[in-house]
């Protein structure tokens, strides 16, 4: 039958994985997977060792086939591999395909692997010579002329098997190549690299404002723990899904009154031929006191639930989950001591269920089409618009260094790296990452609810219901100051009023002041002129946004030359944190601008 690949798959698999293969490591947690996966059908088989795997789908009662057979036959007759490399490639597949199918549809996962072989096939196993590369992109154009769409998920399918492989392409050649062809094939419309900026915004000022209300050491509080402890952790520090799940419960450390973390980073990863770039991956991490405080107390009161290998207890969030909600149904799980990926994805979706929707009142735009079909709700009219998936913080966290003006090589450091040529990625979402800012910065001014985002053309709207506590900024939004009226009080200038009484001049431009305020007859009357002001403002910020990445580009165009000299150039370390700091201001400035719209006094003819 055909295989189409439903939106909500297309919707999760990212260019970059959730793991990164390790022999020892991944063919354990396939194995656990699988057997999870067999234990949930009587005719699922699928065996890690066996060549030939058979999955049942749920919607359609088809058991689908996984023939690795078809993948040996492409490398029988490669003579640039050996053996071994051929037995070892086969393995590095099949995990992969494990991988996807703990929380991807099975049949998508099947077009994926499809799709891998037809590329593993016409490469010859990702040869890196010219020919072999000119002859993929000339099969995946006449993909794209052939089939809508397939050319796109191909070039996704292939990305995030490069990310979860990396010894296969060195030299990143295949990484360039299917990353340009990734821009110019057709995609569908409802394609997404990260979530929107409003739902990230939204997410992050719920999670803060839910866990201030709970009692420390309280079910809730364990509960969720998984999920305040990834929103907080892998935002700051670049982890993948499966290194925030690896971290072992004795991983916390004490000294010199400072609170660090290990990280279950392998060694392996400073191999000398594959660490071209001769980047020392961080294994060890210092992080903040009230983050490890927050940590220890986790331990100290789920430590009753039983003996676990990592921090986060899988037995703990099963029996809560048991305790508090009667009518919820765990999986059978084999390895009961270790907290995985699979697991991280279900208590993402748990706590959108229960925390976000009937806790707070938000609609969330399900993952499966067919529930939306059911719930017969058009897409538009739900408030959050997709869930964050558990790779989308390392996302945030590259964004966030790169903002803060860190070197490539460091940030390549943080995020276990080996290779700069890796961060290219990042760059494309360097609007996101300024749209996020904006909304927090917005938060923090108290201003109004609709504002435009750095697009222009479109509107973000926050609204903000009465489940919100005191904590939360936005739902303090002073109402008063747009539906009342206000005195204009204070001296009037050449552009609005000043209503400090002490008059302290503290920014160049009175605009920028918050005793800075404009009757809604002036705001009219200079409209253009602020809106000049705006457009100069955001032409600013893109100006040193772009300044940035010019930097981070040479750098890491120029790192196999000379990666010492990238990371120790005092010149290049310091114009990152000069355009750091200035970034900062012109994005504040920028945001004032903005705000002056919902800061003009609204008289009693206009009311």
């Amino acid at each position: 039958m055909e295989l189409e690949l439903r939106e909500l798959d297309i919707d999760l698999l990212s260019e970059s994985s959730d793991h990164v293969f390790d022999i020892e490591q991944s063919v354990e947690t396939s194995n656990e997977s699988l057997r999870i996966l067999m234990g949930q059908h009587p005719e699922n088989d699928c065996n890690f060792e066996n060549n030939q795997w058979y999955v049942v789908h749920e919607g359609s009662a088809i058991r689908l086939n996984f023939d690795f057979e078809i993948t040996a036959q492409h490398l029988r007759f490669n003579s640039d591999l050996g053996k071994i490399e051929k037995e070892k490639f086969i393995v590095v597949v099949k995990s992969w395909i494990a991988s996807l199918l703990t929380y991807l549809d099975v049949y998508s996962v099947l077009r994926y692997y499809r799709y891998l072989n037809r590329i593993v096939e016409v490469s010859k196993c990702f040869n890196p010579d010219e020919n072999t590369l000119s002859l993929i992109k000339d099969t995946v154009e006449r993909i794209d002329q052939e089939t809508e769409h397939t050319a796109f998920i191909t070039c996704l399918g292939v990305l995030n098997f490069l990310d979860y492989y990396q010894e296969i392409d060195t030299n990143s050649v295949y990484l360039r190549l299917f990353r340009d062809l990734k821009e110019v094939v057709r995609s569908p419309n409802n394609i997404r690299d990260l979530p929107l900026p409003k739902d990230v915004f939204l997410f992050d000022k719920i999670v803060e404002d839910y866990f201030t209300s709970l009692e420390r050491g309280s079910a809730e509080y364990l509960l969720y723990f998984p999920i305040y402890l990834w929103w907080n952790l892998t935002n700051i520090i670049p982890l993948r899904p499966f290194e925030f799940c690896g971290v072992k419960r004795d991983a916390l450390l004490f000294k010199e009154d400072s609170f660090f973390l290990r990280l279950p980073r392998s060694s392996k990863k400073g191999s000398k031929n594959r660490n071209r770039d001769r980047i020392q991956v961080v294994d060890t991490i210092k992080i903040s006191f009230s983050l490890g405080t927050d940590i220890e107390t986790y331990i100290k009161f789920s430590d009753c639930f039983g003996i676990t290998d990592t921090l986060i207890s899988h037995t703990a969030t099963v029996q809560l989950k048991c305790k508090l909600f009667k009518n919820y149904y765990s999986e059978r799980k084999i390895d009961t001591e270790k907290y995985t990926v699979s697991s991280l994805y279900r208590d993402i979706k748990f706590f959108y269920a229960k925390v976000i929707e009937k806790h707070f009142g938000y609609s969330v735009r399900p993952l499966e089409l067919k529930d939306r079909h059911l719930m017969n709700v058009s897409d538009r009219t739900y408030d959050i618009s997709c869930m964050i998936r558990p790779g989308d913080t390392r996302h945030f966290a590259f964004l966030n260094l790169m903002r803060l003006g860190y070197n490539p090589v460091e940030i390549a450091r943080m995020g276990g790296h080996i290779k700069l040529n890796t961060q290219y990625h990042y760059h494309r979402h360097k609007e996101f990452m300024l749209n996020v800012e904006v909304l927090k910065l917005m938060d923090k001014f108290k201003y109004e609810r609709t504002f435009s985002t750095f697009q222009g053309s479109c509107e973000t709207k926050i609204t903000l219901n009465n489940k919100m506590s005191c904590n939360f900024g936005l739902a303090l939004a002073v109402e008063d100051t747009f539906v009342s009226v206000i005195p204009l009080v204070g001296k009037k200038l050449e552009f609005g009023h000043c209503t400090d009484p002490l008059q302290r001049c503290i920014f160049h431009d009175c605009a920028f002041c918050d005793y800075w305020k404009i009757s809604y007859e002036e705001y009219i009357q200079n409209k253009e002129k602020i809106q000049r002001e705006i457009e100069v403002a955001y032409d600013t910020v893109k100006a040193l946004l772009e300044s940035m990445e010019k930097i981070h580009l040479f750098i890491i165009n120029r790192n196999d030359k000379s990666p010492d000299a990238n990371e120790m150039s005092m010149d290049l370390n310091r114009d990152l944190a000069v355009l750091s700091k200035k970034l900062d201001k012109s994005i504040e400035e920028y945001i004032e601008l903005m705000s002056i719209v919902h800061r003009k006094v609204i008289t009693d003819e206009h009311k």
